[in-house]
């Protein structure tokens, strides 16, 4: 989720290219616990700043499902990295953090190592 459609754009086309094909994405952060709770996520790549909601409030709110708990691994996608924003986003349960601009491999890498740990939790 990202409010910035060539950045959606983009992470779509990196992940179709390296194999991963049912990606859904959305710049409309009231979306994403309706997206969750049709699709199942067993990841979430997620902007922290995005109109409507930001993405501290969506974490909250996929809590309250707890689906985070449950299997669902959080990225945290944001060009604010500063340690405040990412005790937070550490502190609601992302797993991972990506500062923007990203490397690809990094991304990629980051990904990988969160979906191979939520098959071994299974």
């Amino acid at each position: 989720m990202d409010d910035s459609s060539s950045q959606r754009y983009l992470l779509k086309e990196i992940l179709e290219s390296d194999g991963y094909h049912n990606i859904h994405e959305t710049a409309d952060s009231r979306q994403v616990d309706f997206l969750h709770r049709t699709h199942q996520f067993d990841l979430i790549l997620l902007d922290l700043n995005m109109p409507y909601m930001s993405g501290f409030d969506v974490i909250q709110q996929l809590k309250t499902i707890q689906t985070i708990e449950n299997g669902l691994s959080i990225i945290a996608v944001s060009g604010q990295d500063d340690e405040v924003t990412q005790k937070q986003a550490f502190d609601l349960g992302v797993l991972d953090f990506i500062a923007k601009p990203f490397q690809i491999p990094t991304l990629i890498s980051q990904i990988q190592t969160q979906l191979e740990g939520a098959k071994a939790n299974v």
